[in-house]
């Protein structure tokens, strides 16, 4: 059977705090998934649009209403897979589940492992991370029978310089050993960081800036739901979003209980 690379791209919007004086209660994460061979053809057709061949491409503030809506048109026709996942920083259940998740699980860290403690940022993130690479390859495999192979480019999202081998290695073998429950044979490449100034990396921007207006409050300017309708109001298969609110604050409480049952 031929099988045929896939290329996963995760970049994050949002900041995971619950201080209150953050500027969205949703921090999400969105993956784009598409085979190495289609490359050339995906960004040719974007590529003026997002300024791909620019050094800063066109994200945030710089993409109008207009602009935004344009994109996701354009997005849309291409053989994509997207994913989003995000997480409710806003919900009580979870801000007094992660709280005490930081204060027991770097108590661990201490005692056990002697290593420094780990922010409440990181944890949120890492939740966005592993289920949203989970879900975008899955999607993947859902789709088509094809692929066995994907490489994976990751935004460098605070990660200390010191940590940065053993943080990729971790998230590589959790990540393969999730999906080899439900998919054997597949195999994952060693994660990697998106590289400043390349087209993958200026692509995944301007794409996760396209989707993340719609969960800006909805008195902001920039904030606009069609162009994430048009992407994920489908029946195609090829998109999905997913809030792991409930889902991450259940695992975590389990791990709780299963700590002070053991002492």
């Amino acid at each position: 059977m031929s099988s045929e690379k896939i290329i996963t791209l995760f970049d994050e919007y949002g900041t995971p705090t619950f201080r209150q004086d953050r500027e969205n209660e949703l921090f999400i994460g969105v993956g784009v998934s598409y085979k190495y061979s289609d490359e050339g053809i995906i960004f040719h057709q974007i590529k003026d649009l997002i300024g791909l061949q620019n050094k800063k491409p066109v994200k945030n503030n710089r993409i109008s209403t207009e602009r935004a809506i344009k994109i996701a048109e354009i997005l849309k026709q291409l053989p994509l897979f997207l994913v989003v996942v995000a997480i409710d920083l806003s919900n009580r259940d979870l801000i007094e589940t992660v709280t005490e998740y930081h204060c027991i699980s770097n108590q661990i860290r201490k005692k056990e492992r002697d290593i420094k403690q780990r922010p409440i940022a990181q944890i949120i993130h890492s939740k966005v991370l592993s289920n949203c690479l989970f879900e975008s390859i899955t999607l993947c495999l859902e789709n088509s029978s094809s692929l066995n192979k994907f490489d994976v480019f990751i935004d460098n999202w605070a990660i200390p310089t010191e940590d940065i081998s053993l943080y990729l290695n971790f998230r590589t073998e959790s990540l393969s050993r999730h999906i080899s429950k439900l998919f054997p044979n597949i195999t994952v490449q060693p994660i990697q960081l998106l590289e400043d100034d390349t087209k993958r990396k200026r692509f995944i921007d301007s794409v996760a800036s396209v989707i993340s207006r719609n969960y800006y409050h909805n008195s902001s300017d920039r904030y606009t739901n069609i162009p994430f309708d048009i992407l994920f109001s489908n029946s195609s298969g090829s998109s999905i979003s997913v809030d792991i609110t409930e889902k991450e604050t259940v695992i975590m409480k389990k791990m709780l209980k299963e700590i002070r049952k053991n002492g």
